[in-house]
């Protein structure tokens, strides 16, 4: 993660002179989407340990709060897999960051009614992934 948050600020600076004033944080999200996407799909061709970051954080809590933590992030994870990467921005950006709909649209290049219907269909299916899951799990959502 480190690696990837070194490559948004090297590539702002090496671009410093062409990003337009008052548009730096959407130029920042921009470029940390991609490079994000691009660490995803490096990840999945090769899976690493632990980071050391990871680990002395682990060390910090109780086993089963850890054990706890680590199945609802892999939880969401698999939710979110279900998202094609477009939407997955977008539903990411609105729901976990708290960007509004023209600040994704503006960040992400897109026009707003793109933005908005794919964080509708995004919704959708998470929430019927969501659903399907409690089904499984024999739980309420």
């Amino acid at each position: 993660m480190d690696d990837a948050a070194q490559q948004v600020f090297l590539a702002f600076s090496h671009r410093l002179g062409g990003v337009e004033v008052g548009k730096e944080a959407s130029y920042l999200v921009a470029v940390g989407v991609r490079v994000a996407a691009n660490a995803r799909r490096k990840v999945q061709r090769s899976p690493e340990v632990l980071s050391d970051e990871v680990e002395t954080a682990a060390a910090q809590h109780t086993p089963e709060g850890l054990l706890s933590q680590k199945q609802l992030r892999e939880e969401l994870d698999r939710g979110l897999l279900q998202l094609s990467i477009e939407q997955r921005a977008v539903f990411v950006l609105f729901e976990l960051e708290g960007f509004s709909l023209p600040e994704i649209a503006e960040t992400l290049s897109i026009p707003l009614g793109t933005a908005t219907s794919r964080l509708r269909r995004a919704r959708a299916h998470f929430e019927a992934w969501v659903a399907g899951r409690s089904d499984i799990d024999g739980d309420e959502p």
